[in-house]
């Protein structure tokens, strides 16, 4: 597909790149700067776009079709922590389909397959972390996600990328060590260790569909899960 730099493009040629590629909700009268903004906005760090030669001059505002709404809202977080589109979300972007993720059959009978989201592009979430007794139970909380870090405070309202929340705060576990009591006086006591979760956390707000169901097969695998 030919490729245009992004200072040569036209204002259509951003609008449709915005709207098909990036899933932008982009109204007509946006202008070329603004147009620029919104696509560096989205996390695209590239310095050309693709232009289709059949592409529209231009694209009504009035139009509501799917490809139109913001990609947030075309996403949906799953029980294990993976984000999927709904199958019959025919223009979602290629780009950001997984080719060997899982299906999942939702619980409203929708069939959703698995997303490959940038991180740029993750939703966002907003978790708060309480404050708990003891040494440190008052400090901010450090996460990292492939070396991106954040440090996240406590008792207050944090809004941060899906994978700090899936990927690093979930999955966070601490050593706890228990001494059994002896049977008699004799006996040494006996010490026992196990894991559970570091931190206790609430998740006020997800800016993404959400969905359960069932994880019946891998898309183009073809075989069960």
């Amino acid at each position: 597909m030919p490729q245009i730099a992004i200072d040569k493009a036209t204002a259509a040629q951003l609008r449709h790149f915005a709207i098909t590629h990036l899933g932008l909700e982009v109204p007509q009268t946006c202008k070329i700067t603004d147009l620029v903004r919104r696509i560096r906005d989205s996390g695209y760090d590239e310095e050309t776009i693709e232009v289709r030669e059949d592409a529209p001059k231009s694209v009504p505002a009035s139009e509501k079709s799917p490809g139109k709404r913001h990609l947030h809202e075309r996403l949906y977080l799953a029980d294990g922590g993976s984000l999927f589109f709904k199958e019959s979300d025919t223009t979602f972007p290629d780009k950001y389909r997984e080719p060997n993720g899982h299906i999942l059959r939702g619980n409203d009978g929708e069939i959703y397959r698995q997303a490959k989201i940038p991180w740029a592009l993750q939703p966002f979430v907003t978790i708060i972390i309480p404050t708990v007794e003891g040494k440190d139970g008052d400090k901010p909380v450090f996460l990292s996600v492939n070396g991106t870090p954040i440090i996240v405070k406590r008792a207050t309202p944090q809004r941060v990328r899906l994978p700090f929340l899936t990927a690093a705060l979930s999955n966070a576990v601490k050593v706890v060590y228990e001494q059994e009591p002896g049977e008699d006086d004799t006996k040494i006591p006996e010490i026992t260790s196990r894991e559970v979760p570091a931190y206790h956390f609430n998740v006020l707000e997800v800016e993404c569909g959400r969905v359960s169901g069932e994880l019946e097969t891998y898309a183009d695998e073809g075989f069960e899960e």
